[in-house]
């Protein structure tokens, strides 16, 4: 491994709040099959994706056992899946930057293998699992797995589970010849890695609600569901 490859591992460890003894098992699993061909002696990361990926399975278990203590097996079952899908963790592993740090072969490079889903989010689990095997207990890689992968999928499934508020109360205004709603960042908190944005929704220059989130579009959409609860009391 060259010093400026490492030093960048460093840094995206350092970024993340991880810490490792061994370098070089990170390197691994950041490292493409197709990179381990081209290179005589470099392993590939397919060994560490297989462990990652039991070991993301049975923390979201856990993790959904001890948030959702009323629903159901299968509805766990299925939020599980979601969290650990490969589509899931490719998106976490693009927020966490570690497309950029991928050992591609010349042939995937060219093929927009960096970009790949099964590709990222393999070397997402394969991270992990290099974690777990650095330290099985480590409460590094638990506070890693929960706030990079786990809470944010969460919030994604979140999303995708309740109804566009921001179409509704469009839709609610124009019936009532009231015009567009209009979305306004109130502000924002938190550290980098954990920002709350807060946003107020308004017609016509009055407002109708105020809503927050990790994302903008969270709380535009927090916002909008105020809005649109307070205008069907009006209407009682």
């Amino acid at each position: 491994m060259t010093p400026d490859r490492e030093k960048r591992i460093c840094d995206f460890l350092d970024r993340h709040g991880l810490s490792v003894q061994r370098c070089a098992l990170i390197d691994q699993a950041l490292t493409h099959c197709s990179y381990a061909f081209e290179h005589a002696g470099h392993p590939d990361n397919e060994r560490l994706e297989f462990l990652g990926d039991a070991v993301l399975g049975c923390m979201a278990a856990e993790f959904l056992f001890s948030t959702h203590p009323d629903l159901p097996e299968g509805q766990l079952s299925r939020m599980r899946s979601f969290l650990v899908c490969g589509k899931e963790l490719w998106r976490r592993a693009c927020e966490l930057g570690m497309d950029d740090l991928l050992l591609l072969g010349k042939g995937e490079e060219e093929t927009g293998g960096r970009h790949r889903v099964s590709n990222v989010g393999s070397a997402l689990e394969a991270l992990v699992g290099a974690l777990y095997l650095e330290n099985p207990n480590s409460p590094e890689l638990k506070k890693f797995v929960l706030e990079r992968i786990f809470k944010p999928g969460l919030n994604t499934l979140q999303q995708q589970m309740h109804p566009d508020h921001k179409t509704r109360l469009q839709e609610m205004s124009q019936s009532r010849g009231m015009g567009n709603p209009t979305y306004h960042r109130m502000g924002e908190e938190g550290p980098a890695h954990e920002r709350c944005f807060h946003v107020e929704v308004r017609i016509k220059g009055v407002s109708w609600g105020k809503g927050k989130g990790a994302r903008v579009k969270t709380a535009e959409n927090h916002a909008a569901k105020v809005a649109c609860e307070a205008m069907l009391k009006e209407k009682k």
